[in-house]
């Protein structure tokens, strides 16, 4: 009987093992891994190990103190879980996470243990222990490290960003209006901003937009708004669009005989690969599931290269000119 119960733990301790694996490298099914791991270990392994002990027990006076280490582990998993996955709510699981072992599991280990006789004064020693090290550990977690990064990130982008929108507007107008190159890139640069401006509103409570400073965004950790702004949203989406205007941008550069770039040179100064990798598109590749902020960061680097190749196309345009 033990060994059966043992199975779902060390299984579920190896999925989320090896979920920690992918996740720290970045590789894909980390998500599903590490969600089934926890389901295992909260749903499977936890209720058959404490029903296990209970019975063997013997005693029905500690059932308060099994039901309350239930609950306990299966709040400060699901938090942990909610934090690692980024998903809505997480912050808050980890604020009723924190105070929740010593407001919940230790008054009813100490009444439940207080009427036991012959009770070790070290087993509460070591329980109280390990409430420390989890709170400490759920602290650390809400300290939320990622969200600085962001927004460091998020800091460095807005640096490029007004510059960025002035040189556009002159850059596009000072080509000839029938260029297939100027034609591409203002198609380009228009989704590309539509994409900013709809990331920016969605993280912003009140409503946003593209004059707004990106660095003011109030989610750039948050994972949903870009699937949802680049991938599941419309038909085609505003990504498969995307895409579709970066290949013709391309293809209109390429075509080109007065310009340095190729297509290829092109491709790898706006990092985009069309090609389908793991049957994904390359839109699906560099935007599900990805943070709000590094998607911020990567559409403001797109559109500023862009502008790097409609530089060096505006330079060739007027040395045919003869200025």
């Amino acid at each position: 009987m033990k060994q059966k119960i043992y199975l779902p733990g060390i299984i579920a301790l190896d999925i989320v093992l090896v979920g920690a694996l992918f996740k720290m490298n970045h590789w894909a099914g980390a998500g599903i891994l590490l969600t089934t791991g926890f389901i295992v270990l909260t749903l499977v392994f936890f209720p058959m190990a404490l029903i296990n002990a209970y019975r063997a027990a013997g005693n029905k006076q500690t059932l308060p103190l099994y039901i309350a280490t239930y609950i306990t582990v299966f709040m400060l998993f699901t938090g942990v879980l909610f934090k690692i996955m980024h998903w809505p709510g997480a912050g808050l699981l980890l604020m009723i996470d924190l105070p929740l072992p010593f407001v919940v599991f230790l008054p009813v280990y100490l009444i439940v243990t207080g009427k036991l006789d012959h009770f070790s004064i070290y087993k509460t020693i070591i329980v109280l222990l390990v409430l420390a090290f989890m709170s400490v550990f759920d602290a650390l977690l809400a300290l939320n490290v990622a969200k600085r990064k962001l927004n460091d990130s998020m800091t460095l982008a807005s640096m490029y960003h007004r510059t960025a929108l002035l040189k556009e507007n002159k850059m596009v107008s000072s080509l000839p209006g029938d260029d297939p190159v100027t034609k591409a890139a203002q198609e380009t640069l228009e989704l590309i901003n539509s994409a900013m401006d709809k990331l920016i509103t969605a993280s912003y409570s009140h409503g946003g937009s593209l004059d707004d400073d990106p660095y003011l965004m109030r989610y750039p950790d948050d994972r949903n708004f870009v699937t949802e702004v680049m991938i599941t949203e419309g038909d085609p989406s505003l990504g498969s669009q995307l895409e579709e205007s970066l290949n013709g941008f391309l293809d209109a550069v390429g075509v080109r005989g007065d310009t340095l770039l190729t297509r290829a040179k092109a491709m790898s100064l706006l990092y985009f690969n069309p090609d389908p990798v793991d049957g994904r598109s390359w839109y699906v590749r560099m935007f599900d599931g990805e943070y709000t902020g590094w998607s911020m960061v990567y559409l403001e680097m797109l559109r500023n290269n862009i502008l790097l190749i409609m530089d060096e196309v505006m330079q060739n345009n007027r040395t045919n000119a003869g200025l």
